[in-house]
């Protein structure tokens, strides 16, 4: 817009202030960095390069953030000057002045001192000017103006006392006063000064908030002791937390620790799908065959709720699960389950490396062949001998596995079953004994609780 003063091929001053981008409640104090500070001219349709102000803008001493821009007259030659602050390194927010031109006070001389030539001449040259009708509305409202400023009084040189004007809605009482400081006060900061700073001040800070980006600028808010969120609000960040989806998130995270919490409870949920059984039916789970292999099922909803028994095979078609033990009742299409990533062996399984009722026949047979052979039938045996046969055979070589006694695998059995157990929610899962004096079994498991190795200590 037109700047009262700004003539054309005249050096020009101006005086401007520029919030800090980091901070839109403080100035600006400089210094400008070479090239922030930029002018175009305009002339008619023709906008020129931009081109660095030189001089660049000078910060008073001690700078509280005004600074004074001086314009050549050759940066004026113009219709419209534009001054673009564009920042590199310094800390101050974007900003653009338009400085429209008006003719010099010889131009208008010039335009007065031209000879009309004829009436037709002069009417062209004053069309523009206003009407009568214009100018007495005019008068009216300045005369309004008036009767309204005649009303304000001075007791100090450039300061208005606060006296309300007539009609003005109410009393600028004290009260009224402090709490406008108070608002004003808000809006600036505690850098508001009642006895100094003006609303210039005022919308100099918070002229930055039209290109405000919430996705990267930033507001401080003070000390906020004492306030409280609305039932509302609180009504939506629990809404919004309960329905958050959990993701892995990254190593150190809350969100990663209650990843693998939840890992350790539960590795997947499902529901029963199509004509259960009291042993095996189908589910919507989708996973690779053998995924939940010999993994725990619990039930959650429906009449078995709380009710869990081992898988015994995971086939994906259909998401088929056979359990190794019955249930109580065959579940209902729907009912919902969870698998826990506690691992069971299949009573085959463990059977495979122990003595089988068959053998021990065997063994009772072979017994009874030998005492009727030695005529030692009916002999009763002294404790230490009994104790020898027993310890031989918890110490017999290979006695499960090749390289593993009955007495060791016995302790093993022993330590799982009933040890205790620490680093659950971790890669490596420690078991102790049953007198809790040595570690038993260490494993090292996947995210997903897989064992990768294992470590025993049988001795």
């Amino acid at each position: 817009m037109a700047t009262s003063g700004a003539y054309k091929n005249q050096a020009f001053n101006f005086n401007y202030a520029l919030p800090k981008s980091s901070d839109p409640t403080a100035f600006f104090t400089g210094p400008f960095a070479s090239g922030e500070v930029t002018y175009r001219l305009r002339n008619g349709s023709t906008l020129g390069a931009a081109v660095p102000v030189t001089p660049l803008p000078t910060f008073p001493t001690p700078s509280t953030g005004p600074f004074t821009v001086a314009l050549t007259s050759s940066m004026m030659n113009a219709d419209e000057v534009i001054i673009e602050f564009i920042a590199s390194t310094s800390d101050f927010a974007t900003r653009t002045v338009s400085i429209v031109t008006e003719p010099t006070p010889s131009d208008v001389l010039e335009v007065q001192q031209t000879a009309v030539s004829g009436v037709a001449d002069f009417k062209a040259d004053v069309s523009t000017l206003a009407t009568q009708t214009s100018v007495n509305t005019i008068d009216t409202e300045v005369g309004q103006i008036k009767a309204k400023t005649d009303q304000l009084t001075f007791t100090v040189a450039n300061q208005v006392d606060a006296n309300a004007l007539t009609g003005g809605g109410g009393d600028a009482t004290a009260a009224n006063q402090t709490s406008i400081i108070n608002h004003l006060t808000d809006v600036k900061g505690t850098g508001f000064v009642k006895d100094t700073h003006s609303l210039t001040d005022i919308t100099a800070d918070v002229s930055g908030l039209s290109t405000f980006n919430a996705a990267t600028d930033t507001v401080s808010v003070g000390d906020k002791t004492g306030f409280a969120l609305s039932s509302a609000a609180n009504d939506a960040i629990g809404a919004a937390f309960l329905s958050y989806t959990l993701t892995k998130g990254s190593p150190g995270t809350i969100e990663r620790a209650f990843w693998q919490a939840l890992k350790t409870q539960a590795l997947t949920d499902g529901e029963v799908s199509g004509t259960p059984g009291v042993s095996a039916f189908d589910t919507n789970l989708t996973a690779t065959t053998g995924a939940y292999d010999h993994l725990l099922l619990l039930f959650t909803s429906g009449v078995l709720a709380g009710e869990a028994r081992p898988i015994d095979t995971y086939v994906s078609t259909n998401g088929r699960i056979t359990l190794q033990e019955a249930l109580t009742a065959a579940p209902s299409s729907s009912d919902e389950f969870i698998i826990v990533p506690d691992h069971t062996d299949p009573i085959s399984e463990i059977q495979s490396g122990l003595a089988t009722s068959a053998a021990l026949a065997v063994v009772d047979s072979n017994i009874d062949a030998i005492l009727a052979d030695t005529g030692t039938d009916g002999v009763v045996l002294s404790s230490a001998t009994l104790q020898s046969i027993a310890t031989t055979l918890l110490d017999l070589s290979a006695g499960v596995e090749s390289n593993r006694t009955l007495r060791q695998a016995l302790r093993l059995i022993l330590s799982a079953s009933v040890g205790k157990l620490s680093g659950a929610a971790t890669e490596t899962v420690i078991i102790r004994d049953s007198n809790d004096s040595v570690n038993r079994i260490t494993a090292t498991v996947d995210g997903d609780g897989n064992r990768t190795s294992v470590t025993l200590n049988a001795s």
